[in-house]
């Protein structure tokens, strides 16, 4: 390596604050980012060797200023502001080679990403003591990593990581157990000092007059995926790499090889040398391999692939083929069986009760929050990798009294892991120590797939590239402990909700999720998520919890903010306008219920035209919280708005083919007519029911389900139909 060091110096932007831009000045101050941060990474730019395409690309993902959307209930959009630290490093060469970078070091733990930058500046700073802090840098990645989560160094490792495990396959003498030990490692970061050498060392290679001939890089296939490339993105070919045994994978006329060798399952060295014209080596570092895993957004066909491999091995795995066959009968069985209720839901309707109070002219359907068939096929087929041109799987039914273990492979697998499963169950006795059965292991991955297939489901991109996913979330939970209950055909009592639903959905995206009850709406990773029914504010009885996705970050006013949740004050279920202490003195309920009278009729009709629903925003420092209100009323109710989905999805609604706008008498008199901050009746009699009169006036209908109480929604039905149904289910009122 040449005995002159690149350096990069602030002199000429530090002398004064004259030197310093204003533009620098509002991107930092826009992004809580340090000043010297920023110009000390855009100057170290110009010392990084980064291929035109990857300039090209991180200049396209953060030079972008438009708006994708205006969220009209939250007075928000969704989109990129110009002016942040992102788009200010766009506007210079250098700082499009530095963008370049952070985009391979988004893919890492944000604080190792700083560690390695901060050591990448004090080597090449021409003065030590203007070298940033690394907690100064992590607030700079941090601010930029979103812009960059797109730009596809994640999916080209994670295609790395794929192709060196299939290689390995191949490979003779790597026994069964061993290679399902490698397959989980293929997706290992670099540890931090290799790469801080090897990125010193291609910056040699780029330039003109350097004594620098080739890089070598020895290391095992769990770290080489992100060598490789990292090496690509950086001087725009892959390496030459050689396998342990001597062949020669990839040959082309790079200047950067990795040698492959044997992994056994520990630490091993990683080393990368210089080889110079001379004939001289230099040993740049000798670092014991990392132990984390590398993450970012990559297409759905990417991430499907990725885990099928790591749960099942590769695709001849009998437990991978098993999966792949069980999987559209699992996806349709789950969408039709699985109950979602709150924990404390009082009762609920089964399908077996709804079609025997049928009438030929008359529907009545529980709420259902999956997407349609056709659209959860779609996701399969692009999570199982398929190509376009191949037709979308069937959600097949099970023939009546058959579960997913019954399939042919299905029971070929488990038939092979009772033989020496140790658990009580599969070997009949209760004198051994209990352990965990081996199948029902296996059936819980397949329940982890089917989890993460419905959950994609959910989410309706406005990106026409389509939604993409976070590879190295952890999606696990109730959701899929759920679903694990309906494939084995063992009812565990378990209780699935929305927020259990949500949970996966949200963070397979890579968004944070600090409470799962209170969420609303999220932005990271330039995707901003969030319920469709809150938008539209129209109630339907299909397709409840579908979220948007929409590309960019959620901004209110002029500050980008991470996520939106219900305020405090509305996430009990007592409400301060309900039971309050001036009612129960007076006796005088707040607000009003009239019970119809003896051969009094009753008509269809939206009694609250006048009235407007608000949604009330607080924005707080991290997020912002929200509420929905109807001002109209002098108690100024304030509801959750998670609610809404909540009683949404465990009603009932409701279709026939009479006069929707007929009036009728009811035969008898326990009927309500009560309003929409409180819509049960307060009667003694538990025969008695309500009516909202409310008809086609959707943003009080959704206020109305917001106070937590699912009950009967008048679709495209007359009056008396709905009536009927109320009667007969455990729900109290009437959504007219």
């Amino acid at each position: 390596m040449s005995t002159l060091t690149p350096q990069w110096n602030l002199d000429r932007t530090t002398n004064d604050l004259i030197g310093i831009s204003r533009g620098i000045l509002e991107a930092a101050t826009s992004d809580n980012v340090q000043v010297l941060a920023l110009i000390a990474c855009e100057s170290f730019g110009t010392n990084i060797a980064m291929s035109q395409e990857s300039c090209h690309k991180a200049y396209l993902l953060c030079s972008r200023s438009h708006e994708s959307t205006v969220i009209s209930f939250l007075k928000a959009k969704i989109g990129y502001r110009d002016g942040d630290c992102g788009w200010q490093l766009s506007q210079s060469h250098a700082g499009v080679r530095f963008l370049g970078l952070a985009a391979c070091f988004s893919t890492l733990d944000s604080w190792n990403a700083a560690v390695i930058l901060h050591n990448l500046l004090y080597l090449t700073a021409a003065d030590k003591k203007l070298v940033p802090t690394t907690q100064h840098l992590k607030q700079l990645m941090m601010a930029v990593e979103d812009r960059l989560a797109k730009s596809g160094f994640s999916e080209s490792a994670l295609g790395w990581a794929t192709i060196l495990s299939k290689e390995m396959e191949t490979q003779a003498g790597i026994e069964g157990p061993q290679l399902s030990m490698q397959q989980k490692k293929f997706t290992m970061a670099a540890p931090n000092k290799a790469i801080v050498e090897l990125t010193q060392a291609m910056s040699c290679l780029a330039r003109v007059g350097e004594e620098t001939r080739r890089i070598e890089i020895t290391t095992t296939s769990d770290n080489a995926a992100w060598f490789i490339a990292f090496v690509k993105w950086c001087l725009g070919a892959p390496p030459t790499i050689v396998s342990y045994n001597g062949r020669t994978l990839a040959e082309n006329a790079s200047q950067v090889i990795i040698r492959l060798i044997e992994s056994t399952g520990k630490s091993h060295e990683v080393r990368i040398d210089l080889h110079e014209y001379t004939g001289n080596i230099k040993n740049l570092v000798r670092d014991v391999s990392s132990n984390s895993e590398f993450k970012g957004l990559v297409r759905v066909g990417v991430y499907g692939q990725a885990m099928l491999r790591q749960l099942f091995g590769p695709a001849d795995d009998l437990r991978h083929r098993a999966c792949v066959q069980a999987l559209p009968y699992a996806c349709g069985q789950v969408r039709q069986n699985l109950v979602v209720r709150r924990e404390w839901s009082i009762g609920n309707i089964s399908t077996v009760n709804l079609d025997q109070w049928g009438s030929p002219d008359t529907t009545a359907t529980k709420g259902q929050v999956f997407a349609s068939f056709e659209k959860i096929g779609q996701i399969l087929h692009d999570y199982l990798g398929h190509s376009p041109d191949e037709p979308n799987p069937p959600l097949t039914e099970l023939s009546s009294g058959m579960i997913i273990a019954d399939l042919p492979l299905m029971s070929l697998v488990k038939s092979r892991m009772f033989q020496d499963c140790p658990c009580r169950s599969c070997q009949n006795t209760t004198t051994k120590a209990i352990t965990s059965c081996k199948f029902d292991a296996f059936l819980f991955d397949v329940s982890y797939c089917v989890a993460d297939i419905l959950a994609l489901s959910l989410l309706n991109p406005v990106d026409p590239d389509g939604v993409q996913v976070y590879f190295g979330s952890y999606t696990r939970g109730q959701f899929s402990s759920c679903i694990q209950s309906i494939l084995s055909g063992k009812d565990k009592g378990l209780v699935c909700s929305i927020s259990d639903i949500i949970e996966p959905a949200v963070k397979i995206l890579g968004h944070e999720l600090s409470d799962k009850y209170t969420w609303v709406m999220s932005s990271r990773y330039d995707q901003t998520v969030y319920p469709r029914l809150f938008s539209t504010q129209t109630i339907q009885s299909e397709e409840i919890l579908t979220l948007e996705c929409v590309p960019g970050s959620l901004i209110w006013g002029d500050k980008r903010y991470s996520s939106a949740v219900v305020g405090p004050k509305y996430r009990s279920w007592d409400f301060e306008d309900e039971d309050s202490d001036s009612e129960s003195a007076t006796g005088v309920m707040l607000y009003e219920q009239t019970k119809l009278g003896d051969g009094e009729a009753l008509h269809p009709k939206d009694s609250f035209s006048g009235y407007e629903m608000k949604w009330q925003l607080d924005p707080r420092e991290a997020n912002i919280e929200v509420a929905l209100s109807l001002r109209k009323f002098s108690t100024l109710p304030e509801r959750n708005p998670r609610y809404a989905l909540e009683s949404a999805a465990e009603s009932l609604y409701v279709n026939c083919t009479h006069d929707r706008m007929a009036s009728f008498t009811p035969r008898n008199s326990n009927i309500y007519i009560t309003q929409p901050p409180d819509p049960r009746p307060h009667s003694s009699d538990r025969d008695s029911i309500a009516v909202v009169h409310t008809d086609r006036n959707e943003q009080i209908r959704l206020f109305t389900l917001a106070s937590g109480r699912p009950g009967v929604i008048r679709m495209d039905s007359c009056l008396e139909c709905c009536v009927k149904y109320c009667h007969l289910s455990s729900l109290r009122f009437v959504l007219c």
